[in-house]
């Protein structure tokens, strides 16, 4: 059971489904030459420039407070190939801080809606009104400046849960 800590953030309107969209919001950029190209690959030019200017402002801010099982909206950005991308002109994703290290780093597995039968997908329950799944193949570290509105906190039972599978992955 997830407990709701608030609504009304206007990024809640935003998918942040596993799908990689196409078009300036989502941060690629495909072109009419690439319409015969293999979907997959044409959704993998991405437009990192309007990500690195983010990237700075988020580099400036001041480290956040979190705790583990936290569920929180989290600038992940655009990136490499098949990682993880946040959505929207912020570049931001819900994730589920699994571990803190220090003021400044902790582990979080990102979410999404996209439902996949697969040991990498566990769900976490209802975020922001929406079924939310765990994808534990995208686990990473990241600085904490890069969290930002608490979303929830998961139950203990599934937050156990959760753990043990990215144990057994790894």
């Amino acid at each position: 059971m997830l407990y709701s800590i608030g609504r009304g953030c206007p990024e809640l309107e935003t998918s942040f489904s596993a799908g990689q969209g196409v078009g300036p919001e989502s941060g690629t950029d495909a072109s009419a030459s690439d319409a015969g190209a293999d979907p997959y690959i044409r959704n993998m030019k991405k437009n990192f420039d309007n990500w690195n200017k983010r990237k700075k402002e988020i580099n400036d801010e001041q480290p956040n407070f979190y705790r583990a099982r936290d569920i929180r909206w989290c600038s992940l950005g655009i990136n490499i190939g098949f990682e993880q991308d946040g959505t929207s002109e912020l570049y931001r994703r819900p994730v589920l801080v699994i571990k803190g290290f220090s003021r400044h780093v902790c582990l979080v597995v990102p979410l999404t809606t996209s439902t996949k039968e697969n040991p990498y997908h566990l769900s976490v329950g209802m975020v922001a009104d929406r079924e939310a799944f765990a994808i534990l193949s995208q686990i990473r570290l990241i600085d904490t400046k890069r969290l930002h509105d608490p979303l929830g906190i998961l139950d203990q039972k599934k937050f156990e849960k959760i753990r043990k599978a990215i144990r057994d992955l790894i």
